[in-house]
């Protein structure tokens, strides 16, 4: 058995992200095995060139239409609020679905427990929207669709850094019931550091390319600048993660230096 999350699970309720794990995983479902997903993408998410360069949207929505008149496809576009909320629960393939839930997972529960539900979900569409806004400034002719959770789950991120950014996270191979396991402990912004690094390299690689079927690397940077306003702003909830696990290696787990503070690999709310 292999594990890997953080140390520590920090006490309250955890109910918002595992709806949202749902949602995500339904809408993938239904775009790619219920409905035409390109339609889906071109519908129901935020592309530049609608707001800035309205020929290249036309030439968009004619390779897309299928058959149908460009014009009616432009026109069944959901409001570019709607949209930008929308595209948060698209994902172009089952691996980009993955990377994004899997951060999902590790990073929400605490936050959440922390932030409470509204709060929590009010900073996750926040962080998503900044983020899709920045891609938007950033390649304003671009006729590709900004779809993805990558701007919420960065702004996760840069909350986890402000709110838990002593915590480690712990991968476990093996029977954690039994003696017969061993962990590795990984500090948070060790981990957090070589994503930046990996994003900053990306971004200088395609800087004044054409990214339609790149990625919106702004999309994580503004996601994750704006994750750390919100949280450093106290916009994050007010508890704060102080504590490190300094045991690696064959081990029963490490002891927390907080009471309030429970193994992960306990119960959570």
């Amino acid at each position: 058995m292999i594990r890997f999350a953080d140390s520590y699970r920090v006490p309250g309720k955890v109910r918002a992200t595992w709806v949202l794990l749902f949602l995500n995983v339904l809408a993938f479902y239904v775009t790619h095995f219920r409905m035409n997903p390109n339609t889906v993408f071109f519908v129901g998410s935020v592309i530049p060139a609608e707001f800035f360069a309205p020929d290249q949207l036309r030439n968009t929505a004619a390779q897309m239409a299928l058959g149908m008149n460009p014009e009616v496809l432009i026109e069944s576009r959901a409001p570019a609020v709607v949209g930008l909320f929308w595209a948060m629960f698209l994902h172009v393939n089952l691996f980009h679905l993955l990377s994004n839930m899997f951060f999902l997972y590790m990073l929400a529960p605490n936050l959440e427990a922390s932030m409470g539900w509204k709060r929590f979900l009010l900073y996750y569409f926040s962080c998503g929207a900044v983020g899709t806004l920045c891609q938007v400034f950033y390649d304003m002719n671009s006729p590709a669709a900004i779809i993805g959770a990558s701007g919420a789950i960065s702004g996760l991120l840069g909350g986890y850094l402000v709110l838990f950014g002593n915590h480690d996270f712990r991968l476990t191979i093996g029977n954690i019931r039994s003696a017969n396991y061993r962990d590795t402990i990984l500090p948070f912004k060790g981990l957090l550091a070589m994503w930046l690094l990996g994003q900053g390299m990306s971004l200088l690689l395609q800087w004044g390319q054409n990214t339609v079927n790149g990625i919106a690397f702004m999309t994580h940077i503004g996601g994750f600048v704006s994750g750390l306003l919100l949280a450093g702003g106290r916009g994050g909830g007010s508890k704060r993660g102080r504590f490190r696990v300094f045991q690696g290696g064959k081990s029963g787990g490490g002891q927390s230096k907080d009471k309030k503070t429970q193994p992960f690999w306990g119960q959570s709310g």
